[in-house]
């Protein structure tokens, strides 16, 4: 994913590589939705600087209708702040959407093309063998062999989400089993992190 400032001082380039990798993605809509929610939240910021400055003339005020008078302020930008927090909320969810499907920048050595059809060969290492059946690529070895499951996967977790299942999931944990034994040799310290987490998070 690209960061925002980043997407922010480089729309030519973000919206260039919309166009090589044939992306349909409005990149100056997505500024856009950017810069209301940057507005919306430096909004909020300040209401809710004015809402803590409100409590305390509350506590020093010197006359019950001073204090009512206050009191009916923070009622008028607590409407103003619930409107915001609901506009914010709306496109907060848009923003972090569209976060996803901007496209990464390609390197510059990579040609444009159409399909993989397009691509260049830089080289070829070791004897290419001849087969006399029809190849499969790796998707669909693992479904006819019913390891993985990509559509739950992806309904469970979006977009190339996919469940390991079988022999694939146990290759899966002997690779982690692997590269852990190698970085406890080099004394690092295996830890399990909570598995619940903030609703923030």
């Amino acid at each position: 994913m690209l960061d925002i400032k980043f997407i922010r001082e480089n729309p030519d380039k973000v919206k260039e590589a919309c166009q090589k990798k044939k992306v349909d993605f409005d990149v100056d809509e997505f500024l856009k939705i950017d810069e209301r929610r940057r507005e919306l939240m430096k909004s909020i910021e300040e209401l809710n600087a004015i809402k803590n400055q409100a409590n305390k003339r509350i506590q020093l005020a010197q006359s019950e209708p001073e204090r009512k008078d206050i009191i009916s302020q923070m009622q008028e930008l607590d409407k103003n702040s619930d409107i915001q927090d609901k506009e914010f909320k709306i496109i907060d969810e848009e923003f972090k959407k569209l976060m996803l499907l901007v496209p990464n920048i390609p390197d510059e050595s990579v040609p444009v093309g159409d399909s993989d059809l397009d691509n260049a060969e830089v080289r070829k290492w070791g004897k290419i063998p001849g087969f006399n059946f029809e190849l499969k690529d790796h998707v669909q070895l693992a479904k006819d062999l019913d390891l993985i499951d990509f559509e739950k996967g992806a309904a469970v977790s979006g977009f190339r989400g996919y469940f390991l299942k079988k022999e694939a999931a146990l290759l899966c944990f002997a690779i982690w089993q692997y590269a852990l034994d190698i970085l406890r040799k080099k004394g690092f310290t295996p830890m399990i992190a909570p598995s619940l987490v903030k609703e923030s998070a």
